[in-house]
């Protein structure tokens, strides 16, 4: 019945056209298992090795700090020097007033004497006394009129001056509003982590996690292959059966059957084939006089040459471009050396002062003789000189920053030149060489959609001849497997081996419980060619055993296997102790000593 079975799963690996090997396969499934555990173990530590920590930038964020810092002191700075032009443009359009308010009493004053000696002049003959006053009153006028001038010029002098106090309040006071919102970016970016992150390091992690996540994908792919391979399956079906597992047995069978209806024209009836095959030969027959009558149109030599030109006029230019950002890369290098040459002259200067800061601050004052006032003067200046170095090292490392982002998108543009050139040169040669067969060509692609046509029914025919050469078809083979499979018998592996209870008195156990207490509880007889004789007892039945025939394969160290099983009450009269029948396996049961110790074992 097994083997009925096994020539049906023989069969459908057949028709399924699979030339794999179990052994291949079954050592192909453990590396493949062993290879996705290490997967997975090396996609999780990834995983948790990806966090934003491990890309946090700290010298950015001590840039910022440090840039925070400095706008801090700075707007602070620039709202004292508004305070303090604030309250002179008050004090100077104070003065201002009052000037004006002079010059409008002088331009007056000058105004009554212009008029007063009017009148005066208005006198036929004037006294000596009145000739001296007018004298004198030309005087006074003389004497305003000066005045008048130097108020006007004052009052110039000071109209300019509350000019430039207004023009300078309000250029304080945008760059106020501008630092400000420059200090605003700064503490924004410090208090998201995500500004700090170094996302080129972020993005490689990020493609290795998706190269072994799709490493993952590609092995348990290959594994499902494994296990749907109709020889893996076909060996799955034979173990189930080996097994007495009935449930997979019907299962794994049924999978081999949908592999074998994946396959074009098995599930065919035989008395349909003939008909599918004329079918198909009519089709043939039909697309061959198409194919015959068929003229493919052909393309000018010309647009090939026109394309070519292009081509390498377009690549010398973008090589141009190439060129220039290259001698850029260089100009901007050459630059950061010098920068940084800079800086690192900056930050020595820094440290020496610093030094010099600490000796300030240590001074003695009673053991020498300095004023404190003339060192704590010498001691700001150092500070101011501190600040004003440590502002253009700053400087320099903003100018070095923005060189670097210049080269990196040089080196992003370069890459994406370089890219279309490959692919322009690859289209270049590829004209050439067509060029350079003929002056014509064929359409290529309108033949080769017939060439594919006719190979597609070339290829049905071949897969209908395929299923032809099986004589049984795809129904018949389930039907014969729901016969046998329906009709199989299988027995509880753990009822093989009964063993009753031992007996306190060793003396009162007979041969025959002995052997059945005995572990494993198998008894063993050497094979010979005559049959196996075993102790009659009462309660025992011991099947027939054919007269064995010596061959090449059975071999008088081969040892014949019985088993002892438990009798039914139909055979074995009730009796107090438990019946039991010797059962002795086929021929295929005829193993060497170890291996049927092992199988004991096993059991």
């Amino acid at each position: 019945m097994q083997s009925n079975i096994f020539e049906l799963i023989d069969l459908l690996v057949k028709m399924s056209g699979s030339k794999s090997n179990i052994d291949e396969l079954k050592a192909d499934l453990d590396d493949t298992t062993l290879n996705i555990e290490q997967t997975q173990n090396k996609l999780k530590s990834l995983e948790q090795d990806m966090s934003d920590d491990k890309y946090f930038d700290a010298s950015n964020e001590i840039v910022d700090r440090n840039i925070k810092i400095s706008l801090t002191k700075k707007i602070q700075k620039l709202n004292r020097i508004k305070v303090d032009i604030d309250k002179e443009l008050e004090e100077v359009k104070s003065e201002e007033n009052e000037l004006h308010n002079e010059l409008i009493d002088v331009s007056n004053e000058i105004n009554n004497a212009k008029a007063y000696s009017s009148v005066l002049e208005d006198c036929d003959e004037p006294t000596e006394a009145f000739s001296k006053m007018l004298g004198a009153e030309s005087s006074r006028q003389e004497k305003l009129n000066e005045a008048k001038k130097e108020l006007e010029s004052k009052y110039e002098k000071i109209q300019k001056k509350v000019e430039y106090l207004a023009i300078s309040s309000n250029e304080i006071a945008e760059k106020i509003t501008r630092e400000n919102e420059r200090l605003i970016e700064v503490e924004n970016s410090l208090s998201n982590i995500k500004s700090y992150v170094d996302t080129d390091a972020k993005e490689a992690d990020e493609e290795r996690f998706i190269e072994v996540k799709d490493s993952l994908d590609r092995l348990n792919e290959h594994k499902n292959e494994i296990l749907n391979d109709p020889v893996f399956i076909a060996n799955t079906i034979k173990e189930a059966v080996a097994n007495d597992n009935k449930d997979d047995i019907e299962t794994e069978f049924n999978n081999l059957v949908e592999k074998v209806k994946s396959i074009p024209y098995m599930e065919l009836e035989n008395s349909e084939i003939q008909v599918e095959m004329q079918k198909l030969n009519d089709e043939l027959t039909k697309y061959d006089s198409e194919i015959s009558q068929k003229v493919y149109q052909t393309l000018d030599a010309e647009f090939i040459e026109e394309r070519i030109s292009y081509l390498d006029d377009y690549i010398k230019k973008i090589k141009e471009r190439i060129k220039e950002l290259e001698e850029r890369k260089k100009l901007i290098t050459n630059e950061n050396d010098l920068l940084s040459s800079k800086i690192y002259r900056a930050e020595t200067q820094i440290e020496a002062i610093d030094k010099s800061l600490v000796d300030y601050q240590n001074y003695d004052y009673e053991d020498n003789e300095l004023p404190k006032t003339v060192v704590q003067a010498a001691y700001n200046k150092l500070v101011d000189e501190k600040a004003n170095i440590y502002a253009i090292a700053e400087k320099y490392r903003q100018d070095i920053v923005l060189n670097l982002g210049e080269l990196k998108d040089i080196n992003k543009l370069i890459g994406l030149y370089e890219k279309e050139i490959a692919s322009k040169d690859a289209e270049y040669d590829e004209l050439n060489k067509l060029l350079s067969l003929n002056t014509t060509s064929k359409n290529i692609l309108e033949e080769e959609k017939d060439k594919l046509a006719l190979e597609k029914i070339n290829e049905k025919i071949m897969n209908l001849k395929n299923r032809e050469q099986f004589a049984k078809s795809l129904s018949e083979i389930l039907d014969e497997f729901e016969m046998l499979n329906s009709s199989l018998e299988f027995v509880d592996r753990k009822s093989r081996v009964m063993r009753s209870a031992v007996p306190q008195d060793e003396e009162e156990v007979t041969p025959i419980e002995k052997i059945i207490n005995e572990e494993p509880a198998l008894a063993v007889e050497e094979v010979k060619n005559e049959p196996v004789i075993v102790e009659e007892e009462s309660n025992l039945q011991i099947n027939p055993i054919e007269e064995i025939k010596e061959t090449e394969t059975v071999k008088s160290e081969k040892l014949r296997v019985v088993e002892i099983i438990p009798l039914t009450d139909d055979v074995a009269e009730p009796k107090e102790e438990e019946n039991f029948m010797i059962n002795d396996f086929q021929d295929d049961d005829y193993v060497d000593f170890n291996t049927a110790v092992s199988n004991m074992e096993a059991e």
